[in-house]
């Protein structure tokens, strides 16, 4: 839950804010409606939801990768041909 400083300015903790990244909807439910989850059909249902969530940040991160290395190459590349046709 939120700290509050002595000036009234409201500080949450990283984890709080880590936590709510990666599921709001689960935050939510255990820091403001009080829902203790032990085991259920949700818990599974989530745990697939957020499965599938990793396995798209993942792909979206390999993406960018290759596209930086594409880049990368296609840059290093035309480097190369002008200085080739410099010479020539």
């Amino acid at each position: 839950m939120p700290r509050y400083t002595k000036d009234g300015t409201c500080i949450f903790p990283a984890s709080e804010v880590a936590e709510f990244t990666v599921c709001p909807k689960a935050w939510s439910l255990k820091r403001l409606h009080g829902h203790v989850t032990l085991g259920s059909e949700d818990v599974d249902r989530g745990d697939e939801a957020h499965q599938s969530w990793a396995n798209d940040l993942e792909f979206g991160f390999t993406i960018g990768r290759l596209i930086r290395v594409v880049c990368a190459l296609m840059a290093s590349a035309t480097v190369a041909l002008l200085l080739i046709a410099e010479k020539l």
